[in-house]
């Protein structure tokens, strides 16, 4: 599988940096359609920001796991919760 990639910094007219991010895809990344890939992984990043932060903070007592040794380790920390 190709893997492509493209980042996005924003700043502001003295350079100090207001945005950084980069995203991955399948997708072939070219001039005519950059702004779309951008455009659809910050969608997706706020969708699942959106997400983490219900499960966080709405009762489900949902915190972030960072993997270890299991192979399935936030299915199995949601699954227990």
């Amino acid at each position: 599988m190709q893997v492509n990639w493209c980042e996005l910094t924003s700043t502001t007219e003295n350079g100090r940096v207001l945005y950084r991010n980069a995203f991955a895809t399948s997708h072939a990344v070219r001039a005519d359609n950059v702004a779309e890939v951008v455009a659809a992984g910050r969608a997706r990043w706020k969708i699942e920001n959106e997400n983490n932060n219900v499960l966080k903070t709405k009762g489900y007592h949902f915190e972030h796991n960072y993997g270890g040794s299991m192979p399935f380790p936030v299915e199995i920390d949601f699954s227990t919760n």
